[in-house]
């Protein structure tokens, strides 16, 4: 590690921190916008060593003030992150990330520099710039607050404000880290692993791979750092802990599902399938997305806590041969396992069967009952050995005449306080151990980064597809919480037997069909076959804001079938009293006079109310201006307004968007890299 030396702020090496006689301070803070480097130190340090001066009256003022601190404490070394690597080889980064727990674990002090309070600040106080000071909200200070013995948090002006034992109980209040961790009483390895993964709940990253990084030491874990791969390091850091711990806590995360709920029903496991299996349903699978998936009740390993609601393993008074000691709650006493295979999860749980899904008996708890797991089976359409059964998490539970669609997905069950008589809606149940397998994350098709979903569904070429969907409004629409949200190719069966009898049919009807002489006034459903069409849905089906979306090719009224087809389309905001989620109201709808998009002034036509409006607007796709449009939304209106404030961006106009100035084009790069939570893409969008 390298390390500055106080009292000329020079690097040196050292190979191991054991060697470093009287020990090394090591300094916690928030980065600013001018921090100095690895390289700008060496190169101060080079030109002092012609011209004579300190090197330590010519760096920040930030390291500067640190390394006076340090040596006035009496401590000859000090490690700030800022210059003490050298970020510009990937092997010495990946090093210092994966040994920073332990570079902070054995130093003699760690100064918590918190630039944004004052050294008059009475942190006490309700509204203290020391409790909303930024330096708690960040992921890497969880590790700096955590591993060393001696925190001393320090001012803007590089005064004493206290130490982190004797500031435990007001740090517990700010952190919701027990203060038993903070002043050692208890072991940080005792803490359950969704406990830590909760302490790092809420907290911010500059780099979403460094929520995971940032919790490598604190799990006792190593792993390459990869930075690029995006939210699949936070499923790598789950995979390593479910491979060296038992803790069935890592599971335990999501909606809970109370004795107050029974007034609910399940939904069917064919309505599940139908309207929950789609990519935003990050509760179907074993591990989590982020750690703010672990803000939620306490949750505890029952084998290891000291006091649980009921022991589950024998203590060690009990008779070898006692009916506990032997056969346990569950018929036989043993512990959850997990194993990664590629059929998924290979686990074995105390297993409770309600038929269309199951409950898995975790063996953790919160302070008043033991949580099951929701499980349900895979679909049959879906690609697996029919030997290995693959689950799925969660199950959902909805009002009685309420859409499916509508109903709350809970993740965890409480189970009451006596694993031999479990309850669940009213009624006890005895679980009994179990092989199966669950799927812990999405597949390749499915993949939570978008680029890998756009992989998995969009053709090769652009060549003859009419509509297409720029990629960067995908990522908008989904930084505002109206993300793509599923899609039906409903393109109608070009037939002639299935004409002769629609035809039949027609002759009897008494009624004219929509699309001839009757009120709908569009086109002539005949001649409008084996033209493509498709809806799409975009939104968020725990808020119900969404927008529905209609494409199609058709031909005019009255055009012939020689006639070339043109662009249709129709658009209508979603919300809580018009939310569907399914395609059988869309494959009803035929092409209208009033959705030729060619009709429309400036190609433009606003959908909706004051409340909420979509505007679609179109253009010729620059790669095929003959065949292809291309779609832009805008969202007006009070609610879409609010939600693109509350998101930081605002969805510009088609002018702006298709021809944007230098400073629009970095906004859109900017949201194009947002973290799309749903993104499926239809082949006829030629996405």
């Amino acid at each position: 590690m390298w390390l500055l030396s106080t009292n000329r702020a020079e690097l040196s090496y050292f190979e191991e921190y054991s060697s470093i006689i009287g020990g090394y301070a090591i300094l916690s803070h928030t980065w600013g916008h001018l921090e100095q480097s690895f390289q700008d130190v060496r190169d101060i340090q080079a030109r002092c060593k012609a011209t004579g001066e300190n090197p330590r009256d010519l760096v920040s003022a930030k390291i500067r003030n640190c390394c006076l601190v340090a040596e006035n404490d009496g401590y000859a070394w000090v490690w700030i992150d800022t210059c003490c690597i050298n970020k510009e080889s990937s092997t010495e980064l990946s090093e210092a990330i994966n040994s920073m727990f332990t570079w902070y674990l054995h130093s003699e002090v760690c100064y918590a520099y918190l630039e944004d309070v004052r050294e008059d600040d009475n942190i006490h106080e309700e509204d203290s710039e020391f409790r909303k000071a930024k330096w708690h909200t960040r992921c890497w200070t969880l590790q700096e607050l955590l591993a060393p013995y001696l925190v001393v948090f320090l001012s803007k002006g590089w005064k004493r404000l206290g130490t982190k034992e004797g500031l435990a109980t007001l740090l517990e209040d700010i952190t919701d880290i027990a203060a038993n961790y903070l002043t050692r009483d208890h072991s940080l390895v005792k803490a359950s692993v969704a406990e830590r993964l909760a302490w790092s709940s809420n907290r911010k990253s500059t780099r979403v791979e460094d929520e995971a990084y940032s919790l490598l030491g604190l799990f006792g874990i190593s792993m390459p750092t990869l930075y690029g791969e995006g939210r699949r390091s936070f499923l790598r850091l789950q995979q390593e802990i479910a491979r060296q711990s038992l803790d069935t806590t890592i599971f335990a995360w999501g909606a809970i599902y109370e004795t107050g709920s029974d007034n609910l029903e399940p939904v069917s496991l064919k309505d599940m399938h139908d309207y929950f299996h789609g990519p935003i349903y990050d509760e179907r699978f074993a591990f989590a997305t982020s750690t703010n998936n672990f803000d939620g009740d306490a949750m505890y390993y029952t084998p290891e806590i000291g006091d649980p609601i009921e022991n589950y393993l024998p203590t060690e008074d009990e008779p070898e041969d006692s009916d506990r000691r032997v056969h346990g709650p569950f018929g036989r006493l043993e512990l959850p396992s997990f194993e990664i295979t590629s059929h998924g999860m290979k686990c074995r749980f105390p297993v409770i069967d309600c038929g269309d899904f199951l409950i898995a008996v975790l063996l953790c708890e919160t302070n008043d009952d033991h949580i099951g797991l929701f499980l349900h089976p895979a679909p049959r359409s879906e690609t697996q050995d029919p030997t290995r059964r693959v689950y799925y998490t969660g199950y959902a539970f909805s009002k009685a005449g309420r859409q499916p669609i509508s109903a709350d997905i809970s993740r965890l069950v409480a189970l009451g306080r006596d694993l031999s008589n479990l309850r669940f809606r009213g009624e006890t149940y005895q679980a009994e151990w179990r092989d199966l397998y669950i799927h812990t994350s999405p597949r390749d098709g499915e993949a939570a980064e978008p680029a890998r979903r756009v992989v998995s569904f969009a053709p090769d070429t652009l060549a003859g597809t009419p509509f297409r969907i720029p990629r960067w409004l995908l990522g908008a629409l989904a930084a505002v919480r109206i993300p793509l949200y599923d899609w039906d190719d409903c393109t109608p069966e070009d037939s002639d037997s299935e004409s002769e009898t629609e035809s039949d049919d027609d002759d009897d009807d008494d009624e004219p069909d929509e699309g001839e002489d009757g009120d709908g006034g569009g086109v002539d459903v005949d001649d409008a076959a084996a033209l493509p069409r498709a809806w799409v849905e975009f939104g968020d089906p725990v808020t119900c804001e969404g927008i529905r979306l209609w494409l199609a090719m058709a031909r005019p009224e009255g055009a012939g079938p020689d006639a070339p087809a043109e662009h249709y389309a129709w658009a209508e905001p979603e919300n809580m009293d018009n939310w569907t989620g399914g395609a059988e109201y869309w494959s009803e709808r035929e092409p209208q006079a009033e959705d030729r998009v060619a009709g429309w002034e400036g190609m433009a036509r606003d959908f909706g109310d004051e409340e909420r409006t979509v505007r679609l607007s179109f253009a010729p796709c620059v790669f095929d201006p003959e065949t292809a449009l291309v779609l832009h939304i805008e969202l007006r209106g009070t609610v879409y307004e609010q939600m693109q404030r509350e998101a930081g961006l605002v969805i510009p106009p088609r002018r702006k968007a298709l021809n944007p100035s230098a400073e629009d084009a970095i906004g859109m790069v900017r949201t194009a890299f947002v973290a799309v939570s749903t993104v499926a893409v239809c082949r006829m969008l030629g996405l």
